[in-house]
């Protein structure tokens, strides 16, 4: 019979504090959902005030939309990345909310993807500092989109 620490509850990734949100990370799962879509609506918001034609903003939505989820860590952990684009992963509002949802749901692996952005050992306080970021982004994004809309005249 194989036996693993994890079984046991024991970590051998550094993270002994994975569980310190427990179920709350899954109740915060809702907030990380909507900020990262307001994050989204923003940069659609964005795009739409700048973009002049349907055709235009077709064909530069899957280079904003898409091309983000190879870097955030969706498809191979952030670590795999050169140095360099590994440092602009972990700038990527993206790449906080995939780890944010990965903690909520799974607190081992969302820890191991919140622990490759911060580097630190409490999964809570990387949890919190990196929905500080989707935050940010949320408020920064957002309040952008809704001058240059105004600015537009497409309100």
């Amino acid at each position: 019979m194989f036996e693993s620490d994890v079984t046991y509850g024991h970590s051998t990734t550094g993270l002994e504090n994975a569980e310190d949100l427990g179920e709350d990370g899954q109740l915060l799962a809702g907030p990380y959902a909507l900020l990262f879509a307001i994050v989204m609506y923003g940069m659609a918001e964005i795009l739409a005030a700048r973009v002049p034609s349907t055709e235009e903003y077709v064909g530069i939505l899957p280079a904003i939309a898409i091309v983000p989820f190879f870097f955030a860590g969706s498809l191979f952990p952030i670590t795999a990345l050169p140095p360099w684009l590994a440092d602009v992963a972990r700038v990527l509002p993206l790449t906080h909310s995939l780890a944010l949802f990965r903690y909520g749901l799974t607190s081992t692996s969302g820890s191991q993807a919140l622990q490759n952005i911060w580097g630190m050992h409490s999964a809570a306080t990387m949890a919190v500092l990196s929905l500080g970021v989707v935050a940010l982004y949320a408020m920064v994004i957002l309040g952008l989109a809704i001058r240059l809309f105004t600015r537009s005249g497409k309100s």
